[in-house]
């Protein structure tokens, strides 16, 4: 019977362990995919696929989140979650409206590459996603933002802005430089249905890029050379990491360990107040 207690009181304490917010996100007269969900002064982050389904994983239960929602030029949208389940799930419908303490920011990242470019924010712990060679709007608060601009297959940039209690605060045009030819082929040899893989460099974001089961292989091109780590997330998956040495052409094969799944056991004695031995086996 102690062994049985011991086993009860392991299991409620993995299930302490890695809650989770299941989440589906409803945009009003727009598509669902691309929406930016990232956690308030953490660097935890989604983005929601075509039906609006996004994850965020390893969070505390029975602590509050603050929740942040961005789609192209609607205004941001918070909400407080409270981790009350292991998967605590939510459904928000976003619209636009209008913003009292947010102003519009105006700007143009200019590159040779077609892939989204990422505007990391290194003093708000969140960031931005927008088109290159195209004029982006957004909705920010009054303050200094010294942001760091990440593209595939260019060098990152540094840049900073003031965004002023005015109608728009336009941050300019910023051109992005190519880097030397260099790349990575990642083949993927699990089905995955939601994930992201991430490059870094001497402890800097390179690369971040979104997967899903219609992307087998991953190409990432005009990289510099040297070592980087290589990490990737996908759900219901244990997380993987590796360091490699990008030089010239590489690639490799990736097989991810799939997370066990927690079982539970139920027991109805009838009728009660009788003696049960109770064994069990793996």
């Amino acid at each position: 019977m102690k062994k049985l207690v011991f086993i009860i009181y392991m299991i409620i304490a993995i299930y302490s362990i890695g809650a989770e917010i299941e989440g589906i996100v409803n945009v009003e007269g727009m598509e669902n995919y691309g929406v930016f969900i990232y956690i308030k002064d953490e660097m935890k982050y989604d983005i929601s696929d075509v039906n609006g389904k996004f994850l965020l994983k390893k969070l505390e239960k029975n602590k509050e989140y603050d929740l942040v929602f961005q789609k192209d030029e609607m205004p941001d949208y918070e909400m407080k979650v409270l981790i009350k389940e292991e998967k605590q799930k939510i459904k928000i419908n976003l619209r636009k409206a209008e913003s009292s303490n947010k102003y519009t920011t105006k700007g143009t990242i200019i590159s040779n590459s077609k892939e989204d470019v990422f505007l990391k924010f290194s003093n708000k712990k969140y960031g931005i996603i927008v088109k290159p060679k195209k004029v982006f709007y957004r909705e920010l608060e009054v303050g200094h933002y010294e942001t760091e601009i990440i593209q595939e297959g260019t060098y990152k940039k540094k840049i900073e802005f003031d965004i002023e209690a005015k109608e728009i605060n336009d941050i300019g045009i910023h051109h992005l430089k190519q880097i030397e030819s260099n790349s990575l082929d990642i083949l993927l040899k699990n089905k995955i249905n939601e994930g992201h893989i991430y490059l870094y460099k001497n402890g800097d974001l390179k690369y971040v890029k979104r997967i899903t089961n219609s992307k087998k292989l991953i190409k990432i091109s005009e990289l510099e050379k040297g070592e980087y780590t290589l990490r990737l997330k996908a759900y219901k998956y244990k997380d993987y990491e590796k360091k490699i040495i990008i030089d010239g052409k590489k690639r490799i094969a990736i097989y991810l360990t799939k997370e066990k799944e927690k079982n539970k056991l139920l027991l109805k004695i009838n009728p009660s107040g009788i003696k049960v031995k109770l064994k069990l086996f793996e």
